[in-house]
């Protein structure tokens, strides 16, 4: 039941917070719209609210965008590259960004 409850949570977040974005591809360059949760400065917390690791570009997409860290990001006109990815866990990726 759980799990069908939350299997939409991703589009709904992404529909909601997100902004536009281009993911340009490695391999042809081709230039694709999607949406993405982005923020410019943004680094963990423990579990006292400490910081902990340098602040970074980060962006969340939702996991079936089949997203490749070799790819670029544009947003809001800036390119940025993919350092690293993690799934959330409820369909959203989050990327590790750093600016091209």
């Amino acid at each position: 039941m759980t799990i069908k409850a939350l299997r939409n949570v991703s589009k709904v977040v992404s529909r909601v917070f997100g902004e536009p974005a281009i993911r340009i591809r490695f391999d042809d360059a081709s230039e694709l719209p999607v949406r993405v949760i982005f923020q410019e400065s943004f680094s963990d917390m423990d579990a006292n609210g400490v910081a902990i690791g340098e602040r970074q570009p980060t962006a969340w997409i939702q996991t079936s965008a089949g997203i490749d860290t070799r790819d670029l990001l544009q947003i809001s006109g800036v390119n940025y590259r993919i350092l690293s990815t993690e799934p959330d866990g409820y369909g959203l990726l989050r990327l590790d960004l750093g600016e091209d």
